[in-house]
């Protein structure tokens, strides 16, 4: 909480005019005299020629060389990177983050793995199973649910929801932490049954 902290009070400045920016770009600044939002204009004619179509995959091996194996293996992860991309709104995700690019220089996209796992019924106790746990009491419980499903989702991040840490080059940073909103069940999934300042 304190290098979040640390951080907010570095981006004080950037954070206030990048506010300012997105005000004027909503024409929420009144001037006296006839207006026009040029800010607005630039934005909505640089962004489609930065992001206007969906990106295909690409995937090819490195030598060239006879390898109908290898050939196997760069299709099912071409197809598999083109279904990733085609089962969720990747466009729109991708267009909120050139905008927040454009306008206040920070566009965040945020990669997540997303695995999906279902209960499994335990075996029924046989008297090898006892006799091993008697053997080794440390031994690793059983497990309760399988791996069904595996995914990668590419979300949009606020630009201002996103801090990180000191540092010079991407590769030294220490940190990145995401802001979210989350709802009261959420909260309590995450942090246990906490009660908020009115007691509920």
């Amino acid at each position: 909480l304190d290098a979040i902290k640390l951080a907010d009070k570095e981006e004080e400045e950037w954070v206030k005019k990048a506010e300012d920016t997105v005000e004027v770009y909503r024409a929420k600044k009144k001037s006296g005299g006839r207006r026009f939002n040029i800010l607005y204009s630039n934005i909505e004619t640089i962004r489609p020629a930065l992001y206007n179509s969906t990106p295909s995959p690409d995937v090819r091996r490195r030598f060239a060389d006879p390898d109908p194996v290898a050939k196997q293996v760069v299709d099912i992860l071409e197809r598999a990177l083109s279904y990733s991309v085609d089962s969720y709104d990747f466009d729109a995700v991708m267009k909120a983050v050139v905008h927040d690019g454009e306008l206040v220089g920070r566009g965040i996209p945020r990669v997540r793995y997303v695995p999906t796992f279902i209960p499994i019924e335990p075996p029924a106790p046989s008297d090898v199973t006892q006799q091993a746990v008697a053997a080794d009491p440390n031994a690793p419980a059983a497990p309760t649910e399988e791996l069904a499903n595996e995914e990668v989702i590419t979300d949009y991040v606020p630009w201002k929801y996103f801090r990180r840490g000191p540092a010079r080059t991407w590769k030294e940073l220490p940190w990145v932490a995401f802001g979210d909103f989350l709802t009261r069940e959420e909260l309590r999934k995450l942090c246990g049954d906490t009660k908020d300042k009115n007691g509920k």
